[in-house]
């Protein structure tokens, strides 16, 4: 469910294939995680496979897999 009105340039997908996910990463220029709970990170190390520029929470195993740069601590750092 989207709550809120995104950029055009942002796109909101769910409910996807892997086929399909793999597909949407593939052209993302970007992979955003606002994650209060991860393990391990597939997502983070399947975005950095496609090439994309990397934020993630200074958090959970982010910090274990990133280097600083790629880390925020609040909204106001992304």
């Amino acid at each position: 469910r989207q709550d809120v009105e995104l950029p055009d340039n942002v796109h909101y997908a769910y409910g996807l294939s892997k086929k399909e996910y793999y597909q949407y990463l593939s052209i993302a220029k970007y992979y955003l995680s606002t994650a209060k709970q991860e393990t391990f990170g597939y997502t983070l190390q399947e975005a950095i496979h496609f090439g994309c520029e990397i934020a993630v929470p200074n958090r959970l195993c982010y910090p274990e897999m990133v280097n600083e740069a790629c880390l925020y601590t609040g909204v106001s750092n992304i």
